[in-house]
């Protein structure tokens, strides 16, 4: 097409020359052209629908989590404080005094700055005891007796522990002041 209409104009060329372009044309085309805004459009930023929607049900799922975790803690808290409340109250009278006497014992071994690594091992009687606690507590009531009277084991067992590592320091200062004065 183009082809056809170079030839046209080359043929008839002389006949086009005559013809001028009126002056105030360029002018009407050149306010139209400044009329036109030429930066780019501002067109609102349009979000695709789902991301709308993935972040409404992000935000409910975040929320039932949450509203979950809280029931649950606090039926947890309540299951314990029912056991809790079910136990006889001489078990905590009888608990009470053990952790009196367990810290007792233990200040005991402080002031004879016994071994680190022989406090470490006793720690293992701690985390049998919490477990038989938490056993205790998801027991429901079950085997209650047996449960506590282990707790109570387990206490009795780390006093005697704590009074055996208690001589054996005291025998070795007496040992060493015997040793030192002999000399």
């Amino acid at each position: 097409m183009e082809d056809r209409l170079e030839k046209y104009i080359e043929n008839h060329r002389k006949e086009l020359d005559h013809l001028d372009v009126p002056g105030n044309a360029w002018d009407a085309i050149n306010r139209q052209l400044d009329d036109v805004d030429h930066s780019p459009r501002k067109k609102g930023v349009v979000k695709p629908f789902y991301l709308f929607v993935s972040g409404i049900a992000a935000t409910l799922v975040i929320g039932l989590m949450g509203f979950l975790s809280y029931q649950y803690v606090q039926s947890n808290n309540m299951d314990q404080e029912t056991i809790s409340g079910a136990l006889p109250t001489e078990f905590h009278t009888i608990e009470r005094q053990y952790i009196s006497e367990v810290n007792n014992k233990m200040q005991d071994l402080e002031a004879l700055k016994i071994d680190k690594t022989i406090l470490d091992d006793l720690s293992q009687l701690d985390a049998i005891y919490m477990e038989l606690k938490s056993e205790l507590l998801s027991s429901g009531g079950m085997n209650q007796d047996e449960i506590i009277k282990a707790l109570i084991k387990n206490y009795k067992t780390k006093i005697d522990l704590l009074e055996f590592i208690q001589q054996k320091y005291e025998n070795n200062i007496q040992e060493e002041d015997v040793s030192t004065t002999e000399i």
